[in-house]
C-alpha cells in the first residue's frame, strides 16, 4: 500500500463523474478528491456539496497547474477528450480519460504520441477489464487450444442527448476492447450492418481465428439485461449476464452459476448490493421492472414514483469503475505501468469503430492493421 493517497483531479462534473469517477475516488482507500473543475458553477456546487473536494476552480488550466494534483480524471463530451488529454499531459500530469480516446483515429494518435515522449502514464476508461465477473472468465482462456466464438449483446433504451449519438464509437468501443482483451489477439477485419440508427450487428474477426459477433441498440427495454456475453471454446462455455450471474459449462475447478455483489451508490438504496450475491438476475430483473414501469408512468404523464426514474439502474452491477481507477491511482504513486488499458487499446477500439461505420456504408468486410495502434 502507498504511504500516501493519490490527489485525483477531476475535469467535468457530470453524470458519469458524479455516478462513477468522482464518488469512487471518495470512497476509495487509495485516492482522494482533491480539485473539482467545471464551467457549470451549479454542476460544481453540487458535486462539491456531495463529495467535499480540496479545491474547485472553473478553469482546468488552474487544476493542471497545481503541483499537488498527481492524477487527471477527464470525463467531457468526447470531442474534448484528446484536446484535453494533451493539455493534462504538457502540464506533467498523468491521464485517465474516459473513452473514446478521441473522436478519431488520428486524434487517439496524437494523445499516444505525446504520452510516449513525456513517459508518463495515460489510461483510457475501459472499465470492464476490471469487472469481477470478467476476471473470473480471462485466466480460463488462457492455454486454449482452439480459436473462441463470441457472442455480446449491448442493448440499452437511451433516452435525451445519447440518442443522437454514434453508439459505435462512444459506447460499444467498450465491446471491441474487451473482446481483445479476452482473446489476446487482434482485430483484423470488421463487417457490420446498421437497420435504424444506432442498431447495429457487428462481425469482427481476429487474426487467432476467434469470431466475434456484437449486437448493439439504443432501442432495447430498460427491463431487459443491458449486456449479455456468451463464450465458447474448446467444448466448453461460460454466459455472463450483467456482471451479476456468470454460468459455467463443463469448465473445471468452475461453479455451475456464480454470482457477484453489486455496487453501492450515493442517494440510492443498497439494498442490491448483497441481493445481488444472494438472489442474483431474478432480483435484478424484478428491479428493472420497477424501474420501467416508473418511467414508463413519467413518459405518459401519469404520476410516477421520481425516486425510481433516478435510480441508476445500470449502474448497480459492478463493472470496475472503482477498481480500474484504484489501479491507475497506485501506479501514478509507486511509479509504474498501469494495468489499465492504454492508449494503444485506445486507439484499437476507436479503429474497430471506424472500419465498422465505413463497413455499414460499403457494405464490404473492411480489413484492419495492426500496425496502426502498435506505438
Amino acid at each position: 500500500m502507498p504511504e500516501r493517497t493519490c490527489n485525483v483531479g477531476f475535469i467535468g462534473c457530470g453524470a458519469l463523474m458524479n455516478t462513477q469517477h468522482i464518488q469512487n475516488a471518495h470512497k476509495s482507500p487509495v485516492c482522494t478528491v482533491h480539485t473539482l473543475c467545471d464551467i457549470n458553477p451549479a454542476a460544481l456546487e453540487s458535486t462539491a456539496a456531495k463529495f467535499p473536494p480540496v479545491k474547485t476552480t472553473p478553469d482546468y488550466r488552474t487544476l493542471l497547474a497545481d503541483p499537488d494534483v498527481d492524477l487527471v480524471v477527464i470525463a467531457m463530451n468526447p470531442a474534448m477528450h484528446a484536446e484535453l488529454a494533451l493539455a493534462a499531459l504538457d502540464a506533467g500530469k498523468p491521464v485517465y480519460v474516459e473513452k473514446p480516446l478521441g473522436e478519431s483515429v488520428d486524434e487517439g494518435l496524437a494523445v499516444a504520441r505525446r504520452a510516449a515522449e513525456t513517459g508518463l502514464q495515460l489510461a483510457v476508461g475501459f472499465n470492464r477489464r476490471f469487472a469481477p465477473a470478467y476476471l473470473d472468465v480471462k485466466p480460463l482462456l488462457d492455454g486454449r487450444e482452439g480459436p473462441l466464438l463470441v457472442y455480446y449483446r449491448i442493448a440499452d433504451h437511451e433516452r435525451g442527448s445519447r440518442r443522437d449519438t454514434v453508439r459505435l464509437h462512444v459506447e460499444v468501443c467498450h465491446v471491441f476492447d474487451i473482446l481483445a482483451w479476452f482473446t489476446a489477439s487482434e482485430p483484423v477485419s470488421v463487417y457490420a450492418t446498421q437497420g435504424l440508427h444506432n442498431d447495429n450487428t457487428v462481425t469482427v474477426s481476429f487474426a487467432d481465428g476467434t469470431a466475434a459477433q456484437v449486437l448493439s441498440s439504443g432501442r432495447s427495454s430498460l427491463e431487459a439485461p443491458k449486456e449479455h456475453l456468451e463464450i465458447v471454446w474448446d467444448h466448453k462455455q461460460v454466459i455472463v449476464t450483467d456482471f451479476i450471474e456468470t454460468r459455467f459449462f463443463h469448465v473445471p475447478g468452475m461453479p455451475p452459476l456464480k454470482r457477484y455483489r453489486g455496487r453501492s451508490y450515493l442517494g440510492s438504496p443498497d439494498d442490491h448490493v448483497e441481493a445481488f450475491a444472494s438472489k442474483g438476475l431474478d432480483y435484478f430483473l424484478a428491479l428493472k421492472k420497477r424501474v420501467s414501469d416508473a418511467w414508463d408512468d413519467k413518459d405518459a404523464g401519469r404520476p410516477f414514483d421520481k425516486p425510481l426514474t433516478e435510480y441508476p439502474a445500470n449502474y448497480l452491477g459492478d463493472k470496475g469503475w472503482g477498481f480500474a481507477l484504484d489501479e491507475m491511482a497506485r501506479a501514478v504513486l509507486e511509479r509504474r505501468p498501469a494495468a489499465n488499458a492504454g492508449a494503444a487499446e485506445g486507439i484499437r477500439a476507436s479503429a474497430v469503430a471506424s472500419a465498422a461505420l465505413r463497413s455499414i456504408q460499403s457494405g464490404n468486410v473492411e480489413r484492419l492493421d495492426p500496425s496502426l495502434w502498435r506505438l
